[in-house]
């Protein structure tokens, strides 16, 4: 990393900080800003609903990737999604069966769940089986993943979190049992197999937004509004410079 690159991150730092305290300071006063319309996070807030209407369990697959690495926030972004899913069925006695492909993730999530029982007064109900760890690595896993939702009893199908061409593996099982599938990752391999084969998508960074969309907490929801201020403005700059270079040029 050189000189430029440094200073462009020390600045986008410094700029990052005081916009993410002045938003959340608004939204702890009443402000909630309109988030941009995306299907997918229409669709996963009813999921543990629907199957405690059916009686069945919704699969969340949290992937092959650790919490250390390049992988880790992909991976922190599918367990923020699964404490929504967790907390909603434990209310409703219909926890999520959760599989991972990660040895790193099991007691993680695990700890999800737990807490969720825990939180609903009711730590007993918890079982270590909720959480499987279906096969180290990500081929093992997603053929392992994949003969589990052909078993039955599950109502719909999620994957968050790491996933690449052997993703196909698992939506091709939740096709043969006829689930609704919902996906996302942030990696092109997964992406061009889940484009073609889930009912709804997140594309890249829209996986590290559910902890707004989904919990609705208010430092989530603050990291992403300026998140996109900070865009905004970025863009704004590159045009500005642009059109400098071009008058003077």
């Amino acid at each position: 990393m050189n000189t430029y690159e440094v200073i462009a991150l020390l600045f986008l730092f410094i700029l990052f900080a005081p916009l993410l305290g002045l938003t959340a300071v608004r939204l702890r006063r009443g402000w909630r800003p309109v988030l941009r319309p995306i299907s997918a996070f229409r669709t996963l807030p009813g999921q543990v609903g629907r199957s405690a209407e059916t009686g069945q369990t919704l699969h969340v697959a949290l992937g092959s990737g650790g919490l250390g690495g390049s992988e880790a926030a992909a991976s922190l972004a599918a367990l923020s999604a699964l404490r929504a899913f967790a907390e909603e069925g434990a209310a409703t006695e219909t926890p999520p069966l959760v599989t991972v492909g990660e040895a790193t993730l099991l007691p993680v999530a695990q700890g999800v769940i737990q807490r969720a029982y825990r939180h609903q007064g009711a730590p007993a109900s918890f079982k270590m089986t909720q959480v499987q760890l279906v096969a180290p690595g990500a081929l093992p896993y997603a053929a392992g993943t994949m003969h589990l939702l052909k078993r039955g009893q599950i109502s719909a199908n999620v994957m968050l979190g790491t996933f690449g061409l052997e993703a196909a593996f698992i939506t091709r099982g939740g096709a043969e049992a006829g689930l609704e599938q919902v996906a996302g990752t942030g990696r092109l391999e997964g992406l061009s197999v889940f484009y073609t084969s889930a009912d709804d998508l997140l594309i890249g960074e829209e996986l590290f937004a559910v902890g707004a969309y989904l919990r609705q907490r208010i430092a989530d929801i603050a990291s992403l509004v300026t998140q996109d201020l900070i865009r905004f403005l970025l863009v704004l700059v590159i045009l500005a410079a642009v059109l400098v270079k071009t008058l003077l040029g």
